[in-house]
């Protein structure tokens, strides 16, 4: 299963890191099966793509598998691959 969030029009700018933690925090709270997706972070806006590695790599060891995209296309091929 996997998930696309697309932020593209969202202004993260002022999310610190605490609060990035907390989301990655949160995401890793729920029970497996529901957790262990792939979840594809897209934004077309450079300071977004920033802040979407930092909860990348706050994600690096847990059942979320994360990648970061410029496009919802890319997104779309990288979801539809084998996990």
């Amino acid at each position: 299963m996997g998930r696309i969030w697309d932020v593209t029009e969202a202004d993260l700018s002022n999310l610190s890191n605490n609060s990035i933690l907390m989301a990655s925090n949160y995401s890793n709270m729920f029970r497996s099966g529901v957790k262990d997706v792939k979840v594809a972070l897209v934004s077309e806006n450079k300071n977004n793509i920033e802040l979407l590695q930092v909860f990348k790599a706050y994600t690096r060891n847990t059942e979320l598998e994360v990648e970061v995209f410029e496009s919802i296309k890319e997104a779309e091929v990288w979801i539809s691959t084998r996990r």
